[in-house]
């Protein structure tokens, strides 16, 4: 009887012990998972990983900074390819940045896109998924790509420039010197060739970018073969003299009611446009070759009919307009239209009954870039917007530059709609254009480069757009602490925009609907900048908090001694006895409000990273500290 009792009182022991032992250990595994997402509160969780770099534990803005400076890294040094041809390796560097006025990125990582998707990882997705998920990273990691933002026609048309000495161009069957007057025509033979495939190359491009790989991309040309040959051109050659068989061709230009030009093309001048190929329903056909037409269009036409279109012009004195000059239309030539004219009289030529002995050279209106408007009013009546830096303390180069700048940017006109770029309008930074050599961040390091001290014209000009309640279309803050930069209320880091062309621009939008006047001022007594922005109040306004600084991070306490070759590298700005002072990094913040026309309010944080330097020194054997 005791037995039995002792086996049913063991029985509900263990029918409440097991229970209770697996709701603690799961209690215990809840509390440690929930303390595990405490941790990595606004950090990426562990065992995430993009190509072979981990970051787990970064924050959104750290990743945000590796990224940058990888596109930084990809935009100086460029993307290594190597050509896999019958004769070898062929190693050629692509730059992914173009220069001068016409400097356009053609590719780079999406930093915003990658730390937003980066952080969401472990904390999307069912609560399953959320809850176990950080912890299996650990031994499961998960691998990312990098969002790759690609301008494709701009960088297939690089690529082209770069590789075209490499290839063996396919060349078609074509048609060579063709006389009239004997009825022949030179046949130039066809060729087969190796080409390379440019979508492949640029989706090679991409991979590599989004794994953050600085691998060479191999690419290889392909073999192709001509489609138009030998015996189709011999083919095809009776039907071209019905269309070179007439006296001339008159060709006529009315720039103005009271002025008229006209030439005279003869058949033998008009066979040296003549080019075959395919036409739409792949048939092939004689045309006129575009190219060809265009520069006798531009030689022999164009001086006599083009008008050059003529800007408004005005100057102002104590903040108002003092004269001006009404714009004027131009007139020139729309060569695409024009040649479709011609074009299609010589294809008509074939059916003698559709050809006529003229044709008009079409003509199109040009704006003038600035036009006088609402009775010679372009709204240019009050201030509407300001920016303030000081340039305390600088050096005499650095001065000369900043007022270079000044110079290039006073009497600006940004139309209604235009992105201004501080590069474009102050700038290029050269020796040409009067800049001088100064100090800049470079690196880790600051040297002389011509154009020093930009970063000045690039902070003032922010300030004053968002004054202005203006759209920040771009703006970076500077890699390390510069006091010429700090906030004037409570000097803390943030509120700057760096400069570097083509690279770097601090770039917004006059989205007023009217024109808007720069008007630069220096104060070298004060040794103050104040641009302004002129035009029309709509309603808007702009400001924004002083920055914080969420973290200040000490400059390493260790001396970095670099080597350095006096013809090439010099620390401070080329001295060899100098060393460069350490700097204290920083995470600073502030907050752009701007009240649109319509009253509406946007608010737009703006994060900056500065990092941390130690002292760096050059490694002489009399080394003189400062």
């Amino acid at each position: 009887m005791n037995e039995k009792i002792e086996q049913k009182m063991t029985g509900k022991f263990v029918f409440i012990i097991i229970p209770v032992t697996f709701f603690l250990v799961f209690f215990f595994l809840a509390l440690g998972i929930l303390a595990y997402g405490a941790i990595y509160q606004g950090q990426i969780y562990p065992g995430v990983r993009i190509g072979g770099y981990n970051i787990g534990g970064m924050s959104r803005l750290e990743l945000k900074d590796l990224i940058e400076n990888l596109n930084n890294r990809y935009a100086k040094e460029g993307i290594d390819i190597n050509l896999e041809k019958d004769s070898g390796i062929q190693k050629v560097k692509l730059n992914t940045v173009g220069f001068g006025e016409s400097a356009v990125e053609m590719v780079r990582l999406d930093s915003e896109a990658l730390s937003r998707a980066a952080l969401r990882v472990g904390r999307t997705g069912d609560t399953w998924q959320q809850f176990f998920g950080p912890i299996s990273f650990r031994f499961t990691p998960v691998s990312l790509s990098v969002p790759v933002v690609a301008n494709k026609s701009v960088l297939i048309d690089n690529l082209k420039n770069l590789l075209a000495p490499f290839e063996d161009k396919v060349r078609e069957a074509a048609v060579g010197d063709i006389s009239v007057n004997n009825l022949s025509a030179e046949i130039i033979p066809e060729k087969s060739g190796q080409i390379f495939d440019y979508d492949e190359a640029v989706e090679k491009i991409k991979i590599n970018l989004a794994r953050l790989s600085f691998e060479p991309v191999i690419l290889k040309p392909k073999l192709f073969f001509p489609t138009i040959k030998v015996e189709d051109v011999r083919a095809a050659i009776p039907s071209l003299w019905p269309m070179l068989k007439f006296d001339q061709l008159r060709i006529i230009a009315t720039p103005s009611p009271s002025t008229s030009f006209q030439w005279d093309l003869s058949a033998n001048e008009l066979a040296n446009f003549v080019e075959i190929r395919r036409d739409d329903s792949d048939k092939l056909a004689f045309f006129l070759n575009r190219e060809k037409v265009d520069n006798y269009l531009k030689l022999r036409i164009l001086p006599s009919v083009e008008i050059i279109p003529v800007d408004a012009k005005f100057t102002t004195e104590n903040n108002k307009v003092k004269d001006f000059q009404p714009s004027k239309d131009g007139v020139t030539i729309d060569f695409e239209a024009t040649y479709n004219g011609l074009n299609d009289n010589f294809r008509q030529r074939e059916q003698e009954a559709f050809a006529t002995g003229t044709i008009m050279v079409v003509l199109k209106q040009v704006l003038p870039k600035i036009q006088i408007s609402n009775s010679n009013d372009l709204g240019i009546v009050e201030l509407v917007g300001s920016g303030t830096s000081t340039f305390k303390d600088s050096h005499n180069n650095r001065i000369k530059n900043i007022a270079n700048a000044v110079a290039r940017l006073n009497g600006t006109l940004i139309k209604p709609g235009e992105i201004f770029s501080a590069n474009k309008y102050a700038g290029p930074f050269t020796a040409e254009s009067g800049f001088l050599p100064e100090q800049i961040i470079k690196g880790r390091k600051l040297k002389e480069e011509i154009g020093g001290g930009m970063c000045q014209i690039g902070t003032t000009l922010f300030r004053m757009a968002m004054q202005t309640g203006l759209p920040i279309i771009e703006r970076h803050n500077h890699s390390l602490v510069v006091q010429y930069y700090a906030d004037p209320v409570n000097g803390n880091p943030g509120t700057d925009a760096t400069l570097y062309e083509p690279i770097l621009d601090l770039k917004f939008l006059n989205d007023t609907g009217r024109y808007l006047l720069l008007f630069t001022n220096i104060d070298y007594k004060k040794q103050m900048l104040t641009f302004s922005l002129w035009g029309t109040k709509d309603g808007r306004s702009g400001s924004y908090t002083h920055p914080l600084v969420s973290k200040w991070i000490p400059a390493p306490i260790e001396v970095e001694y670099v080597p350095l070759d006096k013809n090439v590298d010099a620390v401070n700005g080329g001295s060899l006895t100098k060393c460069q002072p350490a700097f204290k990094g920083a995470v600073a913040s502030f907050t752009y409000s701007r009240i649109t026309a319509s009253g509406e309010k946007i608010d737009r944080v703006f994060d900056s990273y500065y990092r941390p330097l130690p002292k760096i020194c050059p490694a002489t054997s009399t080394l003189i500290t400062q």
